[in-house]
């Protein structure tokens, strides 16, 4: 009867186990591996230095998005951002060695203002789509 007793007891902690086992599997994508009291190498097994190397060297490393989203998209933030905090910056840029006392017409400064909603609108989606570009490709 108490063998009974501690038989069922141990085959209900290992059937909770393995449930567990199997949930935390199916979150981890099956990556899981779940061993109650059994080692999977010998005693001899030693690491190769290749696996060591490699890991080292991060040579198995897959590199996911678009660099060059994320790049345009931040150039976009910059440059907006300089065009934010001095207006006439990049229009004295342009005319500055061809006309004396430049000053922008009001369409000029228009446009200038729209492209501040504008452009941080396009460099988030640039930079949404350096981090998803597989889901729109």
């Amino acid at each position: 009867m108490k063998m009974k007793k501690i038989k069922e007891r141990l085959y209900n902690e290992t059937l909770t186990v393995s449930i567990i086992a199997l949930i935390l599997g199916l979150i981890t994508g099956g990556i899981l591996i779940f061993l109650i009291g059994e080692n999977p190498f010998d005693a001899s097994y030693r690491v190769p230095l290749s696996h060591v190397a490699a890991l080292a060297t991060f040579s198995t490393e897959t590199i996911r998005g678009r660099f060059g989203f994320l790049f345009i998209a931040v150039v976009m933030i910059v440059i907006t951002a300089i065009d934010i905090k001095y207006p006439l910056f990049f229009f004295h840029l342009r005319h500055w060695l061809t006309v004396r006392d430049p000053e922008p017409s009001e369409f000029y400064l228009f446009m200038q203002r729209l492209s501040w909603f504008i452009t941080p609108v396009i460099a988030i989606i640039l930079m949404i789509l350096a981090v998803n570009w597989w889901h729109f490709a």
